[in-house]
């Protein structure tokens, strides 16, 4: 069961409802390289993001339509390498359901990924307890299943692991400690992308130490003028020289039309 994500156009698989008695039925909400339609790529925020040589954390932070999750969308279409993206809400408060969506999500990057620690997840008494170790546990399969040192990957290539709604997350619940667990014992080489509408508790002042933490957020996610006009011209088949303002009027008018008609 799945629907077209219109904003991103790729698919979206859809959560799987679990019950009291098996937290094995969670499934993650994630989108599969499926691509269609128009998305603006931010060149100049993809050399940011490519410069992490060894990977790292890239922390996309904004408000509401400042463009993450276009972001990372654009971030995931231009890399070459495996990926997976996993929407969080209220229900991943829960270190449970968020541990089983993130093995699900992993395991579109790497099938085999995190056999143990879902072994343990499943057979836990005291999860609450348990869930922290349990997360580093899962970066560790995956930094012991990589078939070669991430690092040498060619740029543009590395697994990306995008985690979109991170500002459900209070700063002090279990699934944060989990969060920081997890990426701080994240292989290197791997990218994972953050979005959240606020500063994100879960960085690590260790990957800043070793030039693996990349903030984008405030004035560095904004669209530039070039930006804009990159779209206005790709979206509307505009002239490529003309003016700002002879970009921007016919669209205001377009969308005053459109407010008239309906």
């Amino acid at each position: 069961d799945g629907c077209w994500c219109e904003l991103c156009g790729l698919y979206r698989t859809g959560r799987e409802r679990r019950s009291t008695e098996s937290r094995s039925s969670a499934a993650s909400d994630v989108y599969k390289r499926q691509v269609h339609g128009y998305l603006l790529s931010r060149r100049r925020l993809n050399e940011a993001v490519n410069r992490l040589r060894f990977g790292g954390v890239v922390a996309i932070v904004g408000g509401p339509g400042w463009g993450k999750t276009a972001l990372m969308v654009d971030l995931l279409k231009r890399n070459e390498g495996p990926f997976a993206y996993y929407s969080l809400d209220e229900e991943d408060r829960d270190p449970a359901v968020f541990l089983h969506g993130l093995v699900a999500a992993l395991r579109l990057i790497d099938p085999g990924a995190a056999t143990a620690s879902l072994h343990l997840l499943e057979s836990s008494p005291d999860l609450r307890r348990d869930c922290v170790g349990i997360a580093g546990l899962i970066a560790a399969e995956l930094q012991h299943s990589m078939p070669r040192p991430e690092g040498t990957r060619p740029e543009g290539t590395r697994p990306m692991l995008a985690l979109d709604e991170l500002q459900v997350l209070p700063d002090d619940c279990s699934t944060t400690q989990c969060l920081r667990a997890f990426l701080e014992g994240a292989p290197v080489g791997w990218i994972c992308l953050l979005a959240s509408r606020r500063s994100l508790a879960c960085m690590q002042k260790k990957l800043l130490s070793q030039g693996r933490r990349l903030q984008l957020g405030g004035r560095r996610l904004r669209l530039t003028p070039l930006e804009v006009r990159a779209w206005a011209v790709s979206y509307t088949h505009l002239r490529a020289h003309a003016t700002v303002l002879e970009l921007v009027c016919p669209l205001l008018l377009e969308k005053k039309n459109n407010i008239i008609n309906n």
